[in-house]
């Protein structure tokens, strides 16, 4: 049994084309008795959207970064979510307002205001390139020093710039860390993930991964790059694909 894991914008989906492609490929590779995983930065009901829109065949989805699992069903199989000690601490950064938007991660959306009713997973300060002020980064790099428990993660996506806190080593790789207990006869050697952002580094790294696109960031971590997510499961299944040793 073999978990292929791949990232869904710039990835898993590059047009309308491709993904209808990659749509049958995958429902060959679950037809082998093998498992497939969505995992995106986009919330439950974001990716799920997307889901049903292109009739994907999935096993488990991977939302925020990491912070949720759910499997087929939308079952919720695992989470992580913060305490809010840190809240108070983020004062600061709240009444700045030069912010595309701020979004609290809750188990199936982002929510633009505080959801006091719900746990949080995540606050995603959302900002343009132009719009990172100095004043912003001295606040955010003086909260990071004094907050250890929590991870201070920034991604770039065109020139739309996502500062993220979350709790400490939670990432892409923590549903399938999860997943590596949960499934019986899943081995790591057999699991491969795929993506083209900063936020899919960690599992990339963390399992045999590989790169779509030219990420140089991604590009030290990669086993090899691939033009899309079909040309990895040829060599998987063809056995010509450059694997880690664990």
């Amino acid at each position: 049994m073999k978990l292929l894991v791949s990232d869904f914008d710039g990835t898993f989906y590059t047009g309308e084309n491709p993904i209808k492609k990659n749509v049958e490929t995958i429902h060959r590779w679950r037809s082998q008795n093998n498992l497939f995983m969505l995992s995106s930065g986009r919330s439950f009901e974001s990716l799920m959207d997307k889901v049903e829109k292109y009739q994907i065949p999935i096993d488990f989805l991977a939302t925020e970064d990491g912070s949720h699992l759910f499997d087929k069903t939308s079952t919720l199989l695992h989470e992580t979510n913060m305490s809010l000690d840190i809240y108070s601490a983020l004062t600061p950064l709240f009444h700045m307002d030069h912010y595309e938007e701020i979004q609290f991660g809750t188990t199936r959306e982002y929510e633009n205001a505080f959801p006091n009713n719900q746990p949080i997973s995540s606050i995603n300060f959302v900002l343009k390139d132009q719009n990172i002020t100095p004043e912003f980064l001295a606040e955010w790099k003086r909260i990071k020093a004094i907050h250890p428990t929590y991870s201070f993660l920034v991604y770039g996506y065109g020139d739309t710039v996502f500062f993220c806190i979350k709790p400490q080593n939670v990432t892409k790789s923590t549903p399938i860390q999860f997943l590596e207990s949960y499934i019986p006869n899943l081995s790591k050697e057999e699991i491969y993930t795929i993506g083209d952002g900063d936020n899919d580094k960690f599992m990339i790294e963390e399992y045999n991964g590989y790169q779509i696109g030219i990420n140089p960031r991604l590009r030290k971590c990669s086993l090899k790059t691939y033009k899309n997510v079909r040309q990895l499961i040829h060599d998987i299944e063809t056995q010509k694909v450059k694997k880690r040793e664990f």
